[in-house]
């Protein structure tokens, strides 16, 4: 049997937020890193410049919300929805995006260095000066 590998202090003061709608909440930290969202609504929110490295958002709806300048850094976010969602300067390097969709997204400027991109949908989104046009010729998007 293997060692077991050590929580380091903010994944374990990391918060779980399970199946909640959270349109009526206001979420007041900067930092929601480590923290986990399984099948969580946040709707139409103002989630500017929020830190959200390595979360976890299972099949999360951040659909219409501003995400501006926020940080996704190795974020999973395996069947999230960003639909309408303003991503602008949002930085997703070394994210997992699988089954991801972005519809009429606004991506301007958005990082996406070294993001796992498997059946993610980008249709109608907006991808001005994002680094995802490479991304797109290699694989399977929409």
């Amino acid at each position: 049997m293997g060692k077991k590998k050590r929580k380091t202090s903010k994944e374990r003061k990391s918060k779980r937020y399970d199946s909640r709608d959270l349109l009526w909440t206001t979420l007041n930290k900067d930092d929601y890193s480590y923290c986990k969202f399984p099948n969580v609504i946040f709707g139409k929110k103002d989630l500017s410049n929020k830190n959200f490295k390595k979360i976890n958002a299972f099949r999360a709806k951040f659909s219409q919300s501003n995400l501006q300048n926020c940080n996704f850094r190795a974020a999973s976010l395996k069947f999230t929805n960003f639909s309408f969602c303003d991503l602008t300067n949002a930085d997703f390097t070394g994210a997992n995006l699988f089954h991801t969709n972005f519809y009429k997204a606004n991506l301007t400027n958005t990082k996406f260095n070294s993001t796992k991109i498997c059946n993610t949908k980008f249709k109608d989104a907006i991808l001005t000066g994002s680094s995802l046009e490479k991304k797109l010729t290699q694989s399977k998007t929409e």
